[in-house]
């Protein structure tokens, strides 16, 4: 699976990296975008292990970042929770706050940059 940036100027995309864990499509796996220039990566939904058509997700916990300028991508720490999509609100102190429908809310600071 590879991530993609617009590049307005020329309406065209350019392939940013390919992830290093399998998340299934895009409505599966969450991205959050913290400053400065770096974009978290969690959640998705592990079709290698599940298989598209089997019925039985594997939700991911395993989460990313990726450095947008170096194209750089790594592996960072478990979240505590496994998930598909959902949505998220960067705090102003670093930690992220989750939420995934119906009614689960978590906070998550991502561990390569707690200080």
């Amino acid at each position: 699976m590879t991530l993609n940036k617009y590049n307005p100027h020329s309406d065209s995309l350019i392939k940013l990296v390919k992830l290093k864990i399998p998340r299934g499509e895009a409505g599966y796996y969450h991205i959050t975008l913290l400053p400065p220039d770096k974009i978290l990566i969690t959640g998705g939904v592990n079709t290698y292990k599940s298989g598209y058509f089997s019925g039985a997700a594997i939700y991911e916990d395993r989460a990313e970042i990726l450095n947008i300028d170096t194209g750089e991508i790594k592996q960072i720490a478990n979240m505590t929770y496994k998930m598909p999509g959902g949505k998220s609100v960067v705090l102003n102190d670093g930690r992220i706050l989750f939420y995934f429908p119906p009614n689960n809310v978590n906070l998550y600071i991502p561990a390569a940059d707690k200080k």
